[in-house]
């Protein structure tokens, strides 16, 4: 159980308050004590450092945050002693009466970021001499088990099951081979590992497990990170995938508690199913121009991703692609974007504007099903399909617009949207489905401009109530019953 520092309600979920939508910031973000990475703990997991004092000792967190008790008067307390500093620090500030109102800014696709820097692997001698081979020999036998293979050497294991610190993998090792550190990841203590250019494949399980490895830099040979290769690696923070790799396998980073960072060079064309779910403290994400597709569910439950910047060269958003990435609040769709997948971005319950693009033939159903905060749409020409149920639920939207190219609306598509009080239905819409306005406000304004009646369209399309139905014809005080206005 935590507790929100803005309202001090006691909380289950860390990332947000239930009751103000604040974030939730970080106690710290490694123990004082030993350094090690910690992301939303009470206590260090590697040496029970009690974190929650140590950051109100530092001043990392406030004093008031911490409730004297489980009772409702200590929390009632904190909450008065907050507000009472609050409006104290209010008085005397006088607002501004020739204070200029603020300029409305356009919706500009941001420059998207740029790459981390690689960190410095070690060369791969063009010309070896047998004395560096040799080297190269001693090492690999000295820590690894081995096999020999066409183009050089597969890992299969470690000789030394409680191996710690950090790795260096040989340079004429080619092949990092199935459940290689996995098999011994309850015992090693390994910290990070050092891959080397020559290496052009991580076979599946290769790292799963390793719960000390905080670091990884794959290099550019890597030509496939296969299935579940880093999966459940619970203090791994950074991963940097150089340019050149071809594919992240599924479940490759999943559960990933501690990752905060990850880098996508524009050399992947695939991010597999489940490639980076569950990583709840992914912060910052960066996907280069030259992915295609972003598999199902490959980023869904990372509560804390902030921001996304899909660029043009993606042309399908899996299923559940981000959903439930509930910290986040700006996505940007670059002009390009092929389909979003069914329930791509459901209950991203921070975003508050979207600008789908006309490269985008399909929104899916359930697209941003639940997203609660989202108060703005703007569906560019070119968009052909607004699928089932792709806006229900989205309990703040007041604002559609629907750009001339559409054809078909699907059903219940803005259902239970209670707060849209005006949405125009262009001239190219040909489909209309049953309930497309279902559960909406008594107050709701259509004006539809199709030329015919939409086929679909008829006495259940919005099922419970009579609605404020008007057209360049009708004036809007009057009321009509739920079905097509012949001109």
């Amino acid at each position: 159980m935590n507790v929100c520092y803005k309202c001090q309600k006691r909380i289950e979920q860390p990332e947000f308050c239930g009751e103000c939508g604040k974030s939730i910031p970080l106690f710290a973000e490694s123990c004082p004590s030993c350094g090690f990475e910690v992301r939303w703990v009470k206590f260090c997991p590697k040496c029970a450092n009690d974190l929650r004092a140590q950051a109100v000792n530092d001043g990392l967190i406030p004093a008031a945050a911490e409730p004297a008790g489980r009772g409702r008067a200590s929390r009632r307390g904190a909450r008065e002693a907050e507000i009472g500093g609050a409006s104290r620090r209010r008085e005397g500030v006088s607002p501004s009466p020739s204070r200029a109102p603020a300029a409305v800014t356009p919706l500009t696709p941001p420059t998207p970021p740029s790459p981390p820097p690689m960190p410095e692997l070690p060369p791969v001698p063009v010309a070896p001499t047998d004395t560096e081979i040799d080297a190269q020999k001693a090492l690999l036998n000295r820590l690894f088990r081995y096999e020999r293979v066409y183009d050089g050497y597969r890992i299969t294991g470690l000789n030394n099951a409680n191996e710690y610190g950090e790795i260096e993998i040989p340079w004429i090792v080619t092949e990092i081979g199935d459940s290689a550190f996995s098999r011994s990841a309850g015992t090693n203590r390994i910290s990070s590992v050092v891959i080397p250019w020559s290496v052009r494949r991580i076979g599946y399980d290769a790292f799963k497990g390793c719960k000390f490895l905080s670091k990884v830099a794959v290099p550019g040979s890597v030509e496939k990170i296969g299935e579940c290769a880093f999966a459940n690696c619970s203090s791994l923070s950074d991963v940097i995938i150089a340019d050149g790799a071809k594919e992240i396998g599924n479940y490759a980073f999943s559960q990933c508690g501690f990752l905060s960072r990850v880098y996508v060079p524009g050399s992947v064309q695939v991010i597999g199913r489940m490639a980076f779910a569950g990583c709840s403290s992914l912060s910052e994400l960066i996907i280069a121009d030259g992915v295609k597709e972003i598999g199902c569910q490959a980023f869904g439950d990372c509560g804390f991703l902030p921001s996304v910047y899909i660029p043009g060269s993606v042309q399908i958003i899996g299923e559940n692609a981000f959903a439930n990435c509930k910290a986040l609040s700006s996505l940007t769709l670059e002009n390009g974007v092929g389909n979003i997948g069914k329930q791509a971005f459901r209950g991203c319950s921070a975003l508050s504007s979207l600008n789908v693009p006309g490269s985008v033939v399909s929104i899916g159903d359930c697209a941003f099903e639940g997203c609660e905060g989202l108060t703005e749409i703007n569906v560019l020409s070119g968009v052909k399909e607004i699928c089932e149920k792709a806006f229900t639920r989205c309990r703040k939207l007041k604002q559609v617009s629907l750009a001339d190219g559409l054809k078909s609306i699907g059903n219940q598509a803005f259902s239970k949207c209670v707060a849209l009080r005006r949405i125009v239905i262009p001239r190219s819409v040909a489909i209309m489905g049953v309930g497309v306005f279902l559960e909406c406000s008594m107050m709701l304004s259509i004006k539809c401009e199709t030329a015919i009646q939409p086929g679909g369209w008829n006495t259940s399309w919005h099922i419970r109530n009579e609605y404020r139905v008007y057209d360049s014809f009708y004036t809007r005080s009057k009321y009509y019953k739920p079905k097509w206005n012949a001109r």
